[in-house]
């Protein structure tokens, strides 16, 4: 079973890595594993490229830019992705 938490952000330079945190230090029992899903609606004060930067250090984040489909990052940042935005 996989529980899947749903981050909207708009701007949360100050927040977002907090939040991703926490929900990252939360325990769980053993059968259910957790995936996070942010979905940026165009921020304008970098929290696009806070959230990158989490989500190439754990493989259970995905990204979602508002309007766009779902990201997963490749683990090396200077790795070619043809979704990479």
């Amino acid at each position: 079973m996989k529980l899947s938490v749903i981050i909207p952000a708009y701007n949360e330079q100050y927040t977002i890595r907090e939040c991703v945190n926490r929900i990252l230090a939360a325990k769980l029992p053993r059968d259910i594993s957790k995936e996070i899903i942010i979905v940026d609606d165009h921020s304008t004060d970098g929290t696009w490229e806070i959230i990158k930067d989490i989500a190439r250090s754990h493989k259970e984040i995905k990204l979602a830019p508002f309007g766009r489909p779902l990201l997963n990052l490749p683990e090396n940042p200077h790795r070619k992705n043809e979704n990479s935005y």
